[in-house]
């Protein structure tokens, strides 16, 4: 027998390797033999105090052998000592030039895509289906919408954590979900106590939560994580923890990129103009990519789904030239009613902008994921 490691290795696949057989067996096979046979598995057995059937030694010298002719296979090949080993992948062929320079992302629009008989068929759809089964006509965005929210009626209990306000909280429980609010302000909870006690809504800390393990099939983290400036794993970790095997995770992070730093360095650049002093450095959110939110939820168990650049206020919006007549001087509140209306130009540029860098020029990012069943 030329490899006692391998010879071992293989006796613990087979679950012996807590016996005496393997140690006695190597030293029968040690005595001129290349191959190790049914009467050595037999001696073997004395030795160690076991008993096999026929058809288990059988199966027990078929394996060894076989094992050790792999590895004369694997040592029959000559390998120079100048001969570098394989440590780096580069998949790209001998002699191939790819190209240098930078163009516009541009994906590939879907063809052929027909409605299925029973709509919820298309529910793991990617996005890039739905997105032509929408444009081709074929499903208006409110059936999708109604789909989705069938499924989360009859999939189970829903934690919306961060719940503020309460728009979504009253949105799904006016149409009969079984959903749960929680938030870490007192005030917003009592108010919404006050709005519409048969709301299930309570204070809560997501670094601490109080449900059980697997309590609920859905989890809704819209605006949350961002505003922590400590405890963001334990936030995601105590998420995965009361959701589900199978369960699904929607969430917001505010997106870290051009249109981020050009609203901060705007509000910095106004509150100078208007003599406001500077103010202590201090938190106020936090910002990831696109890459930093995956592997964020990624390295906490998330299995990723689909991920999503959202955008709240197109950026052409904060400026006065790409707004439309009736909106040239800013005002939130009524960009929030009316919607956040751009002139022609305005227009132009936010399709330019959103066509080309769709991730530079989102608010947040928005991803779905899944906690493995």
């Amino acid at each position: 027998m030329k490899d006692r490691r391998a010879f071992l290795a293989y006796c613990a696949t087979v679950g012996l390797g807590g016996t005496l057989l393997p140690g006695a067996l190597l030293a029968l096979s040690r005595q001129g033999q290349d191959r190790v046979t049914a009467a050595m598995v037999q001696q073997a057995e004395q030795i160690a105090g076991l008993e096999f059937t026929d058809q288990e030694r059988e199966n027990l010298v078929r394996g060894l052998n076989g094992n050790l002719r792999n590895y004369e296979q694997i040592r029959a090949v000559q390998v120079a000592n100048d001969v570098p080993p394989a440590v780096q992948f580069d998949p790209v062929l001998p002699g191939t030039v790819l190209p240098a320079e930078r163009r516009a992302f541009r994906y590939t629009r879907e063809r052929g895509v027909r409605r299925p008989a029973n709509l919820e068929a298309a529910a793991f759809w990617p996005v890039t289906r739905l997105a032509e089964l929408v444009r081709t006509r074929q499903v208006r965005p409110s059936e999708l919408t109604r789909m989705y929210l069938d499924r989360l009626k009859r999939h189970g209990p829903i934690l919306e954590a961060g719940c503020g306000a309460g728009r979504l909280l009253r949105f799904y429980k006016q149409r009969g979900y079984d959903i749960i609010g929680m938030d870490y302000i007192d005030d917003a909870v009592a108010k919404l106590k006050v709005a519409d006690p048969e709301l299930r809504v309570e204070t809560g800390d997501i670094t601490q939560l109080r449900y059980p393990d697997c309590s609920f099939s859905y989890v809704l983290a819209f605006g949350l994580y961002h505003n922590l400036e400590q405890g963001l794993d334990l936030a995601v970790q105590e998420t995965c923890r009361v959701l589900k095997p199978g369960g699904w995770l929607c969430a917001s992070f505010r997106a870290d990129n051009l249109q981020t730093r050009l609203t901060d360095w705007l509000a910095e650049h106004r509150a100078r103009n208007k003599g406001v002093a500077a103010a202590p450095a201090r938190f106020h959110k936090l910002n990831l990519t696109k890459a930093e939110f995956r592997h964020l939820l990624e390295r906490h168990g998330f299995v990723i789904d689909q991920v999503f650049p959202v955008e709240n206020m197109p950026l052409p919006y904060k400026f006065s030239c790409c707004r439309s007549r009736g909106h040239k001087i800013f005002n939130e509140a009524k960009a929030r009613t009316e919607g956040y209306r751009l002139s022609r130009l305005g227009s132009v540029v936010q399709k330019l902008l959103i066509t080309c860098l769709p991730y530079q020029i989102c608010n947040v990012i928005v991803i779905i994921a899944r906690r493995p069943a």
